[in-house]
């Protein structure tokens, strides 16, 4: 009798507490973060009041100097150093916001909302440096956003601490002729970009690289809490990370050039062709070729969850929207 007793205590506290877990999952996701946004809030103010001093700085210098140069955004002449399919040329007229019958989102009050917006913009860009094609799709985001949001503080999350603030902006414009304003714009240096780095993890990949952006992206929102998180590298553990830490308070989003896993690596394994379906195509038979799908398989399904919790997804073409609606 002793016996059933403890059995269906064990059972009942067991149920008790499977049911329960996921509101502690939450509860604890929540307290880590109002203790991350306290800590990162003085740090906050002085990145609101550097740039309103540096932006003061740049109005005097504006006004002193003779005659007054033209806006960088609206006369720059085109690049013809870069042909990069990533992302259209920008313009202020691409983000403007003059009211058209058949889009209700560019009324005035939208404008009016939009340009008094002051709020905290990140972007999440360990590589931001790189100077490849996804940093001109970063640059040109940031430069559409500068447009858009004047009063908004944008923020970089970057590993590159061989370059200064000064140095990145000169890079940007002298290699894709991308002009940014200075002063709302600021960048903060990770310690840990290493944790996502490919020779870190010769076996399980895919696997290790994203949960050591876990490791990076708590590095990234333990020095800032921003207004709205901006993943451009493809790191979309990052968001379900911020997801769970602030499940309301910051608004996700994320630019996918490429999957991070896709049906079609899925199918490959199954595939006799290997120089159209990759280095993996026709390594799933075996015991280890059946290991791998199912690790692929898992992957997938978790990489899909984490996808799931993100506020706006958008990707650079019709192929990688389709995997990732797939």
């Amino acid at each position: 009798m002793a016996f059933l007793f403890t059995l269906l205590v064990l059972l009942l506290s067991t149920a008790i507490t499977l049911s329960l877990a996921p509101y502690l999952f939450r509860y604890i996701g929540k307290a880590l973060g109002a203790q991350l946004r306290s800590r990162t809030q003085q740090r906050r103010e002085l990145l609101r009041d550097r740039a309103a001093a540096e932006e003061k700085e740049e109005e005097a210098q504006r006004k002193a100097a003779t005659p007054t140069p033209p806006s960088p955004a609206k006369n720059r002449k085109s690049s013809t150093s870069l042909d990069d399919d990533d992302w259209e040329k920008v313009t202020p007229k691409d983000v403007s916001d003059t009211p058209t019958a058949h889009d209700p989102s560019t009324t005035t009050d939208t404008k009016s909302k939009d340009a008094s917006f002051d709020g905290i913009i990140a972007f999440f860009h360990p590589f931001c440096n790189a100077g490849g094609g996804g940093e001109r799709v970063l640059f040109a985001a940031i430069e559409a956003t500068q447009l858009r949001y004047p009063k908004a503080l944008i923020i970089v999350y970057t590993g590159d601490h061989d370059a200064s603030k000064s140095q990145i902006l000169t890079n940007v414009r002298n290699r894709f002729n991308i002009h940014l304003r200075p002063a709302r714009i600021h960048f903060l240096y990770l310690s840990t970009r290493d944790w996502v780095l490919a020779s870190r993890y010769p076996r399980f990949t895919l696997l290790g690289q994203s949960l050591g952006s876990l490791v990076l992206g708590w590095d990234a929102l333990g020095m800032l809490v921003p207004d709205i998180f901006i993943d451009t590298m493809g790191y979309a553990f990052t968001l379900g990370l911020c997801k769970w830490l602030f499940p309301t308070s910051v608004a996700t989003g994320a630019y996918v050039h490429y999957p991070t896993i896709s049906t079609d690596m899925l199918r490959s394994l199954h595939s006799e062709v290997e120089s159209n379906q990759g280095l993996h195509a026709g390594l799933g038979k075996g015991l280890l070729g059946k290991g791998k799908e199912l690790y692929w398989e898992l992957f997938a399904k978790l990489y899909s969850l984490v996808g799931g919790s993100i506020d706006v997804v958008m990707t650079n073409s019709t192929w990688t929207q389709r995997h990732m609606q797939s």
